[in-house]
């Protein structure tokens, strides 16, 4: 794994969750490497999100008041 500099050994020792941390946090790297990338990570944050960032909301659309 060139990622985390180790040795195919030093892999094969790890702890099974420790080796799944280290896949993600490379592929999530590699992802960062170019714009798609960047892009799909973005839509992968944003499609887990379950509340709405009301502010973001209030700046595109306006505060809506109540009459």
């Amino acid at each position: 794994m060139d990622y985390t500099g180790l040795n195919l050994n030093e892999i094969q020792l790890m702890e099974l969750d420790e080796y799944l941390f280290y896949m993600r946090e490379a592929y999530i790297y590699s992802l960062n490497q170019t714009e798609k990338g960047r892009e799909y990570l973005d839509n992968c944050w944003r499609i887990t999100q379950t509340k709405p960032d009301r502010q973001s909301l209030r700046e595109k659309f306006g505060k809506e008041r109540k009459s």
